[in-house]
């Protein structure tokens, strides 16, 4: 189970203009300018949990950093189904309902808290944000087939390498791109045991697809990875 911390929290309304700028290029200047009044910037934490299941109202919008969506399996075990990336909403269907999901920082995060009350307010008086928010939902309702497919289907090993994919990150130092993980979360995210990723990982780098290192697993053959995700 995930700490949950609290991070640097900045006064009600949203002054910073790269965070504005930034809210107005996801969804228009008009309805950004009316959310931006209500809502609050702040940064989170690695491991805070910004929405936590059945919430309501923790809608947000991802600045710079990383977040994962996590699901509770039956069997008690938790598994990340999406990496939301900046600039994107996350907890959104709260505003509506409250869902059996929540969301944590993967890598500190800057993050715009809005009002449920206004966006749903705005949303009603204003048809073009109505229908990106819409359009916002459709998209994640659109997801449910892969979901199913990736802990109905889709093997432990092929699920690693998925995983490994959506964390990466391009590496200037390395060339490429590397996923900032330990063994530990990478199984946590996967929904599985640290060993069985382990060797998972251990199987990809014998392989010549990826090379291990600490805390991070660098890719070396994207292509491969791909393939042995099923992709």
């Amino acid at each position: 189970m995930l700490t949950v911390r609290s991070g640097t929290n900045h006064a009600q309304g949203v002054t910073d203009p790269a965070a504005r700028a930034a809210l107005a290029s996801l969804i228009g200047a008009e309805p950004a300018a009316r959310l931006l009044t209500t809502a609050r910037l702040r940064t989170a934490r690695t491991g805070e949990m910004l929405v936590g299941e059945g919430q309501t109202d923790r809608a947000g919008v991802l600045i710079e950093g990383m977040l994962r969506t996590v699901v509770s399996l039956p069997d008690g075990r938790a598994a990340t189904i999406h990496y939301p990336r900046p600039v994107q909403f996350f907890g959104l269907p709260t505003v509506f309902v409250p869902v059996p999901l929540s969301v944590h920082v993967v890598r500190e995060a800057k993050v715009i808290h809005l009002d449920g009350r206004e966006v749903r307010r705005v949303a009603r008086e204003l048809p073009e944000f109505g229908w990106f928010l819409s359009r916002q939902l459709a998209g994640a309702v659109a997801r449910v087939p892969a979901i199913i497919e990736e802990f109905g289907f889709k093997t432990v090993s092929q699920r690693v390498a998925t995983h490994v994919m959506s964390l990466a990150e391009p590496d200037a130092a390395n060339g490429g791109r590397t996923a900032r993980v330990t063994h530990a979360a990478l199984a946590e995210y996967v929904g599985s045991a640290r060993e069985v990723v382990s060797r998972c990982l251990r199987s990809f780098a014998s392989d010549g697809v990826i090379a291990p290192g600490h805390g991070s697993v660098r890719i070396i053959d994207e292509a491969e990875l791909r393939r042995l995700a099923g992709q």
